[in-house]
């Protein structure tokens, strides 16, 4: 049993050597070849260097807003009574935030966005021609084989009036901006799961031109959002307004005829007169029955849709000056000579690995 043991412990001893020994063969093998490892790190320094120096500065704008989800919020006594008569009000519980995030990255709020008219660095026209100044976009289509893009811009300003290249540059800028998010966070939207608090992130070359986009994003897809979710009671509360206005018309022309007839025939009371004057007061008095129910119904439909309609609110809104955002050069320095050391190092140990199974080959 102890030879056993004897026998383990060189065994483990002759292992450690051998490892040992490789360890300082490859160690001096890196050593003799470090001119390899010092031009991979220059390559990958100056690289990374010429990155840094070359990718502009950015400028990112952020707002944070908030959905009020309590549907009729501050109108709860209302809605009691209104329930003593069977009717709901303010139904439908928490609204969909994830929704509205689905929205902002959409192509119909996207093409509304581009097609805004907004000053940006004290010149005022759309974002899409802005976009395409700032970004110079001129010159990637300088040599294309599409004539209309070389010096392109957008001359409408409304979806409905766009002509076939005017569409085509829309649906590219979308694209450009929905590839960006995804690559390199040019536009994020996000939702805190804990607080129900939205932001959106816009980040261009322009400071001005990031405040501007952030700004009307916000402003098209809340007017958007509101309008879709309230679209139903907007349209009933529309209908039971236009009914109670054409009652309130035709129970003036009524009482104006009854007081017209009153004065035509000012002591001449005649069993006719009679008659007329009540069937004149009679459907007066039906209208006015009518006119008082419609205005009931109309107070409930408006009552609905205040109580359905989100309440959107900015919590911060971006403004200048925005912090810059810049590739920094000391990392630049730092993670290529990291990288370019690694590549070096890996570099030799494959080669070493390489001849030493050839020797034994041959």
């Amino acid at each position: 049993m102890e030879d056993l043991k004897n026998n383990t412990f060189e065994e483990d001893e002759v292992t450690l050597k051998v490892l040992i020994g490789k360890f300082q063969e490859y160690y001096w093998y890196i050593v003799k070849y470090w001119k390899i490892i010092a031009v991979l790190v220059v390559l990958c320094v100056s690289y990374l260097l010429f990155k840094a120096f070359t990718t502009p500065t950015t400028y990112k704008a952020e707002l944070t807003f908030m959905v009020n989800e309590d549907e009729g919020g501050g109108l709860g006594g209302i809605a009691g009574i209104l329930g003593n008569f069977g009717l709901k009000a303010g139904a439908g519980g928490k609204f969909n935030l994830d929704k509205i995030i689905e929205l902002a990255q959409s192509m119909k709020i996207m093409q509304s966005v581009l097609l805004h008219k907004c000053e940006v660095d004290s010149s005022f026209d759309i974002l899409a021609n802005h976009l395409i100044l700032e970004y110079k976009l001129h010159a990637a289509w300088k040599n294309s084989k599409n004539k209309e893009l070389r010096g392109f811009l957008f001359v409408n300003d409304t979806l409905a009036q766009l002509n076939e290249t005017e569409k085509s540059v829309l649906k590219l800028l979308y694209n450009q901006i929905m590839i960006h998010q995804r690559r390199n966070g040019q536009f994020i939207s996000s939702i805190s799961e804990d607080s129900g608090i939205m932001k959106f992130s816009i980040e261009t070359t322009s400071q001005d031109l990031s405040i501007a986009f952030t700004k009307t994003l916000y402003e098209k897809l809340s007017t958007y959002y509101v309008k879709r979710t309230v679209s139903k009671e907007q349209q009933t509360y529309d209908l039971v307004k236009s009914k109670a206005d054409s009652i309130s018309f035709l129970l003036n022309k009524k009482e104006i005829a009854l007081a017209n007839f009153r004065d035509q025939n000012r002591g001449l009371w005649t069993k006719r007169n009679q008659l007329k004057e009540s069937v004149l007061q009679r459907e007066a008095n039906m209208l006015t029955l009518m006119l008082g129910e419609a205005i009931k119904n109309l107070e409930f439909a408006d009552f609905s849709l205040k109580s359905k309609t989100p309440f959107i609110q900015i919590i911060d809104p971006p403004f200048a000056p925005l912090e810059s955002i810049s590739q920094s050069k000391l990392k630049a320095i730092i993670f290529g000579g990291l990288l370019g050391g690694l590549l070096g190092i890996g570099f030799l140990i494959a080669r070493k690995i390489f001849n030493d199974m050839t020797k034994e080959e041959s």
